[in-house]
This record gives C-alpha cells, sequence and structure tokens, in this order.
C-alpha cells in the first residue's frame, strides 16, 4: 500500500491542520468558546477530522501518479478507490487490497491501537478477512485463488501539534475487541525523499568559503572587530 500511503498521510496532517480554524467558526456560530468543554471538544475533534479527510480524498484536485511495476504490474493511483461511510470513516480499495481509514484507539503498545468493529457486521467481516476464507472452501468456484488481505490505516493525534499514521492488518474481531496480523507506523512522506544531489556536492556548490555575513552579525557570540569582518567579506 506504500504507493497511496504518501498521499493519505497528507490528507491527515492538512486535515489536523484545518481543524483549529473550524473551530473557531464552531464558536462564533454557537457563541461559546467549544475549547472551554473538554469533553465537546475531544467528542467534536475526532468527526471533523474524518468530514475534512473524506472532502480532501474525493477532491479530483488530488494529484495522481503512475506507479511503475508494483506488484508486477503497472497501476496508476486513478485507479485507487475512495468511498465515503456514513459515521463510520473512508474505505476503497488499491491494488487487490480493501482499506479502511479510522482512527486509532489510545493505547500504550501499537497492538492495543486497533478500535474493535462493535455492532457492524459488515466491518467484522472485514476484520476476519471472510473473503479470504471464502477463496479456501472448495465448493466455490474460485476456490483457492486466495485475495489480498483487508487493511487498516490508523491515524492518531499523539498530541495537539501533531498525526501519527499507522498500517495495520486484521486477523479477527468481535463487539469489542479485536487482533491483528501487525500494525506498523507509516514513515513520514518527507522522511522517505532522497536528495539527487550528495552533502559534500551541495557543500561545494553553495561555496560557503564565499559567503557573506550581515555588517553587524557577531560570530560564535562575540562582536567581531573591523579586521575580522573585512576578513569576511573578503
Amino acid at each position: 500500500m506504500s504507493p497511496i500511503s504518501p498521499a493519505i498521510y497528507t490528507v491527515l496532517e492538512t486535515a489536523h491542520s484545518i481543524v483549529p480554524e473550524c473551530v473557531d467558526i464552531f464558536n462564533k456560530r454557537c457563541g461559546k468558546k467549544v475549547q472551554d468543554f473538554p469533553k465537546i471538544y475531544k467528542s467534536l475533534y475526532p468527526p471533523l477530522m474524518r468530514g475534512i479527510m473524506q472532502i480532501l480524498l474525493k477532491s479530483e484536485d488530488l494529484k495522481t501518479q503512475l506507479v511503475n511495476d508494483y506488484d508486477g504490474k503497472k497501476i496508476s493511483l486513478n485507479d485507487w478507490g475512495r468511498e465515503i461511510l456514513s459515521n463510520n470513516g473512508l474505505m476503497g480499495d488499491f491494488a487487490g487490497h480493501d482499506y479502511r481509514i479510522l482512527k486509532a484507539l489510545k493505547a500504550n503498545t501499537l497492538n492495543e491501537m486497533l478500535p474493535p468493529p462493535g455492532q457492524s457486521w459488515k466491518k467484522r467481516e472485514f476484520y476476519n478477512q471472510k473473503q479470504l476464507l471464502q477463496s479456501e472452501m472448495q465448493f466455490f468456484p474460485n476456490a483457492g485463488i486466495a485475495k489480498k488481505h483487508n487493511v487498516i490505516f490508523l491515524w492518531d493525534n499523539p498530541n495537539e501539534n501533531s498525526v501519527s499514521l499507522y498500517l495495520c492488518c486484521p486477523k479477527w474481531g468481535t463487539h469489542n475487541k479485536a487482533g491483528a496480523y501487525f500494525i506498523e507506523p507509516i514513515e513520514h512522506p518527507v522522511l522517505s525523499v532522497v536528495s539527487p544531489i550528495g552533502t559534500e556536492e551541495i557543500v561545494e556548490e553553495i561555496n560557503l568559503e564565499k559567503i557573506q555575513f550581515e555588517e553587524n552579525m557577531p560570530l560564535n557570540g562575540d562582536a567581531q572587530n573591523d579586521s575580522t569582518k573585512d576578513d569576511l567579506r573578503s
């Protein structure tokens, strides 16, 4: 799922940055500051995030690109399915995987972050990988051709200034419990960017020796005498 992870991470961070503006509008309309009511604010944050992410993910302006030779074939992000689930997050498909985007539980360990499916039978079937079980039953016409695992993108806000994204492969889920094959943090898109030029080449290109300092810029915390400034400007 790595080709679509950067786009989901970007949408997540964008939504997080817009939430304060939405709250300000909410404050003006209700005539009260919702931040003064912690319980209300805590319950307001997830649906705001979900609503904004839904709009951004469905936007036609979401950039797409060609993914070459992903899983043995060429796949375009234009084939990335996105669907809105009323009051239940987002879902879609990519490269043969069905996925959902859900708010993670606050937990001490990664394995405890997966929220249970609750009363929804559809969600329980998704968690229990029903399509994989069906493919193993001999009386099905596609017996022996196992579909790919369902996956879940879990998002979390460890503090008010940041958000995190995780990839989860659910193993099972009942009303109030769930388990996963794995839950792994997804690397921030910025960290995966590789500079096309080495650091040494960058230093040579900039030519640090010829950088001119400001007239009154102190070096090493001390004001420099005029002769030192002249040397720096030479």
